[in-house]
């Protein structure tokens, strides 16, 4: 049984094309080199993933908007990816600390322990 990513019809460009957007251009070249590890398109691991546990009959389209989660224009280009998408992380409250200094005998020091306000 033939999968979606061996099919002719597989939505190589799109993918190419999220993945691209996803990794973020318009950087230097250099920058690529000093964050390579952290620099990870997972749009092309996801769709690739995803498209070998679907038949080769499957819908591309419901593929491109489902799993790719990308807007295609008319002209076939990708112009939206997931990580622009996201709405932004909750804030954790943050609460006051309160500084208790406690000298200690024995190091002839002092310390610092910050305690929660309640």
């Amino acid at each position: 049984m033939a999968t979606l990513p061996e099919a002719p019809r597989f939505p190589l460009d799109v993918v190419n094309q999220a993945a691209e957007k996803e990794k973020g251009g318009g950087r230097p070249e250099f920058w690529e080199m000093v964050f390579w590890w952290t620099r990870k398109p997972l749009a092309s691991a996801r769709a690739v993933l995803a498209a070998a546990a679907l038949p080769a009959d499957a819908s591309v389209n419901a593929f491109v908007s489902r799993v790719l989660r990308a807007r295609v224009n008319m002209r076939g280009e990708v112009e939206n990816v997931p990580r622009r998408l996201n709405p932004d992380p909750p804030r954790e409250k943050v609460r006051p600390r309160k500084l208790i200094p406690i000298h200690t005998r024995t190091l002839g020091t002092m310390l610092s322990i910050f305690e929660r306000l309640r």
